[in-house]
C-alpha cells in the first residue's frame, strides 16, 4: 500500500515512553485491569535511560513473574534486579562489539594485519549474520568498510566542526580494502584476508545486542518489556492486557530535525514546504509478542555543507553516503538483528530495487521516500494518521 505526500519519520518510539535518566525508576503499582491502550497513561513500573553504543538506550519493565523461582522476590526487586543484569549485558557486548573501544574483537580484528583473530561466540555469531546478509544483498551490507567508515564523523559525541567529507583521495585509496569475501570466519577464528582491511558492525550490533537484553530480561523473570537502542526496538512479551505493542513512527520532516536552511541544498529540495510541526507522528505501528522495530534512516546522523548533504549510510561501492530517493526504511521482524540486515541495504538500493527485493525476502516493512511518499510492504500493522 502506498500513501502520497505525507511527512514521514524514522525514529521509533514506544507511544508510552516517558524519558528519565538514571539508574530504575519505579513508578505506581499496576493490576491487572489497568487500561494499556495507546493513549493511557499507563506508566512501566521499571525504567532506566542510559547512553551506551552511542545513542539513547531505554529500557521499561510492565511486568514481571510471580511464578516458580521468582515468586519469592518482590516486585520492584525483581524489575530492578533484571534491569541491571540487562543493562550489563549491553554494556559487555559493546566492548565486545565497538570498533573504537580498544581490545575488542572488532578492534583485535583490525589491528591483526591479517592474523588469524579468536574472538567470543556472540561475535562470530554477529559476523555469521552479516555475512548472510551481505550475499542477500550483493555487497550491499557489507562490514569490511571499516577503512572507509572510519573516515567519516558522525558519532553523537563529534564536534560540529570536526563533521567534514574526507578527501576523495583517501576513500579512493581506502575502496580496495571492501569486500566482504575476504571475511573469513572459522568456528571463532577471524581472518582478513587482506591484511589492510577493516571491519565495522555498527550496521548490525544494536539489533544483535537489544535481542540479547531482551532474552536476559525474560530469563531474569520478565514477561512484559520494551527494549529500545536508538530506535531498534525489541518486546518481551505481550503488554498486560495481551494487547499488541503500540509502537508510534515521528515525523522525520519535522523543523528539529531537518531545519528551514536545508531546503537549499539539492538533495531536500523536494522537501521544502512538506514540514510537519516537531515531534509529530504519522503512523502506529501494532507490534506483536517478542517482535522487533528497526529503522534505517539518513536523518539519523548527518551533518551538510553549504553544497551538500552527508548522512551516515555508506555505499560500500562508492565510500560515499548512500545517493537514494528513501529518507528511511522501518522493519519489522522477530529479530531486531534481522530488522538491521534488511533495512541498511534497501536504503542503499533505493525505492524500486528495494520494494522488489523485501517482498522477495518476505520481509514486513514501511518504506519512505525523499517525497514524503510511505509505502508498505507484506501482512504489516501500520495505521497511518491523518
Amino acid at each position: 500500500m502506498t500513501y502520497k505526500k505525507a511527512a514521514f519519520s524514522i525514529v521509533i518510539i514506544a507511544i508510552t515512553a516517558s524519558m528519565i535518566f538514571g539508574g530504575c525508576f519505579f513508578n505506581r503499582a499496576l493490576s491487572n485491569d489497568d487500561n494499556l491502550d495507546t493513549h493511557d497513561n499507563r506508566e512501566p513500573i521499571c525504567e532506566t535511560t542510559e547512553f551506551m553504543l552511542d545513542t539513547v538506550v531505554n529500557v521499561k519493565i510492565y511486568d514481571v513473574s510471580r511464578d516458580g523461582a521468582f515468586k519469592a522476590k518482590e516486585r520492584d526487586t525483581l524489575a530492578n534486579d533484571a534491569m541491571n543484569v540487562a543493562i550489563k549485558k549491553c554494556s559487555e557486548l559493546e566492548k565486545i562489539l565497538s570498533r573504537t573501544i580498544k581490545d575488542s574483537d572488532v578492534d583485535k580484528i583490525n589491528n591483526a594485519s591479517g592474523t588469524p583473530t579468536q574472538v567470543r561466540p556472540s561475535t562470530a555469531h554477529v559476523l555469521t549474520k552479516a555475512q548472510n546478509y551481505a550475499e542477500l544483498s550483493g555487497g550491499l551490507f557489507d562490514i569490511s568498510i571499516g577503512k572507509v567508515s572510519a573516515m567519516w564523523l558522525f558519532g553523537a559525541k563529534v564536534e560540529p566542526k570536526d563533521k567534514i567529507a574526507p578527501a576523495d583521495v583517501l576513500i579512493q585509496e581506502a575502496l580496495p580494502t571492501i569486500d566482504y569475501h575476504g571475511v573469513e570466519l572459522l568456528d571463532t577464528v577471524v581472518t582478513l584476508v587482506n591484511p589492510e582491511s577493516q571491519i565495522d558492525l555498527g550496521g548490525i550490533a544494536k539489533g544483535y545486542i537489544a535481542d540479547q537484553m531482551a532474552e536476559t530480561l525474560k530469563d531474569e523473570g520478565v514477561t512484559s518489556a520494551i527494549v529500545d537502542l536508538g530506535g531498534n526496538v525489541k518486546t518481551v512479551g505481550l503488554r498486560q492486557n495481551h494487547s499488541y505493542w503500540k509502537v508510534g513512527v515521528k515525523n522525520p520532516f519535522a523543523t528539529e530535525i531537518y531545519p528551514e536552511e536545508r531546503a537549499v541544498i539539492d538533495y531536500n529540495k523536494e522537501r521544502k514546504g512538506n514540514q510537519l510541526p516537531a515531534g509529530s507522528m504519522i503512523g502506529i505501528l501494532e507490534i506483536d509478542s517478542d517482535e522487533s522495530v528497526g529503522t534505517s534512516g539518513t536523518y539519523e546522523r548527518y551533518f551538510f555543507t553549504e553544497k551538500n548533504f552527508y548522512h551516515h549510510i555508506l555505499d560500500p561501492k562508492t565510500g560515499y553516503p548512500a545517493m537514494t530517493d528513501l529518507a528511511a526504511v522501518t522493519v519489522v521482524s522477530k529479530y531486531a538483528v534481522d530488522g538491521e540486515g534488511y533495512s541498511t541495504p534497501a536504503i542503499i538500493m533505493g525505492y524500486d530495487k528495494a520494494i522488489k527485493w523485501l517482498q522477495e525476502q518476505h520481509v514486513k516493512a514501511v518504506l519512505v521516500k525523499t517525497d514524503g511518499t510511505i509505502t508498505t510492504v507484506g501482512d504489516i500493522r501500520f495505521d497511518k494518521i491523518g
